[in-house]
């Protein structure tokens, strides 16, 4: 991987990412949806041609996006808030993620893809969905004065802490295979 080739694919991925997040601000439409998708279209196996010349680059980048998501989750981590939410908080997140990762893995069969595709894809899920939720809920000024709002900030510090949980499990696996 040389600079030039980095910087390109760099400028790629930039741009890829911030015509999916106008797109999906246009439609009114989560920005976490749009980077999903923009991530789907820049995937090295995206047909009828890669938009990133390099894969090793895009792994680079993808460690670097990883770094940004892990930074942002322990700033918004407040153990306090998830204390106040109490048992419910945990064992909703608990059971979404639960949820989401045993759906992701029977996609996975029905496809006939291995297991830990579909772990993988439930885990993507269960992220997003936090993200979305959080977004939606920051956004909505009678949604965050409702009496449940307490309980889904609760259940979105948790899904947090799973997620961190979740990217170490299949940090360690994806270094496991090479």
């Amino acid at each position: 991987m040389n600079a030039a080739s980095l910087l390109r694919d760099l400028t790629v991925v930039l741009l890829v990412g911030a015509a999916a997040l106008l797109v999906f601000r246009r439609f009114k439409q989560p920005p976490v949806l749009g980077y999903l998708v923009a991530g789907l279209l820049l995937g090295p196996h995206t047909p009828p041609f890669p938009l990133v010349g390099d894969v090793a680059s895009l792994e680079a980048l993808a460690e670097v996006g990883v770094v940004f998501l892990l930074f942002a989750l322990g700033l918004e981590f407040n153990l306090g808030r998830l204390a106040r939410s109490g048992l419910g908080a945990i064992l909703c997140a608990l059971l979404e993620c639960g949820l989401l990762l045993g759906a992701g893995t029977l996609l996975a069969r029905l496809a006939g893809r291995p297991p830990l595709e579909g772990l993988l894809f439930g885990g993507v899920i269960a992220l997003s969905s936090t993200a979305i939720v959080a977004r939606s809920l920051m956004e909505s000024e009678r949604a965050r004065r409702a009496p449940w709002a307490e309980l889904t900030v609760g259940t979105l510090i948790a899904e947090d802490v799973v997620a961190v949980v979740l990217i170490a499990v299949f940090s360690s696996i994806g270094r496991m295979g090479e």
